[in-house]
This record gives C-alpha cells, sequence and structure tokens, in this order.
C-alpha cells in the first residue's frame, strides 16, 4: 500500500521559546534537510505572524548559539505519529 499523505509532514504550530517572539515550527522534512546544509532548521521555524524568521540581510550563521540550539530543539520535539484511521497500529 502505498505512502499517504498522512506521512508527508506535520503543519505548524505554536512555539514559545523564552527571549524570542511568538514563533510556529514544523518538523522538517526531507527536502528541508537536502536543501538546507547545515541550517536545514531554519526552514522549519517562522513568526507566529507568517514572516519568516529572520530578517532580510541576517544570517542563521550570525544568531547566538543558545538561540540555535532553543529552535532546534524546539522543531525537532518528538511528537507522537498517529496511523492513519482504520489502521491496525501494529
Amino acid at each position: 500500500m502505498p505512502i499517504g499523505t498522512e506521512y508527508l509532514g506535520d503543519g505548524w504550530r505554536d512555539a514559545d521559546i523564552d527571549g524570542l517572539p511568538p514563533l510556529q515550527v514544523r518538523r522538517p522534512v526531507m527536502r528541508d534537510i537536502a536543501a538546507g546544509g547545515q541550517y536545514w532548521w531554519i526552514a522549519c521555524v517562522r513568526c507566529a505572524d507568517g514572516t519568516p524568521l529572520l530578517a532580510e540581510g541576517v544570517a542563521a550563521a550570525d544568531l547566538r548559539v543558545e538561540v540555535g540550539n532553543a529552535i532546534i530543539a524546539e522543531v525537532m520535539k518528538e511528537r507522537p505519529i498517529q496511523a492513519p484511521k482504520g489502521a491496525s497500529g501494529g
């Protein structure tokens, strides 16, 4: 049976990271990691209003390490994978 859209990635969710404005994050998909190099995670975070996290001219490489680490931890926060309706789950 082919993989359905339920396995293609999560939607955006609100994230609360101390010291940062309200953000939304999503779990990465393979495309993010392949295209983004070491800063793949930047594609998985945005401001709560939908605007990009980084202002024009600001590079992910220039973020303080603790800020980058907090964002990565939030992006990668484990969430349960739910089986599709009607699946046996095992």
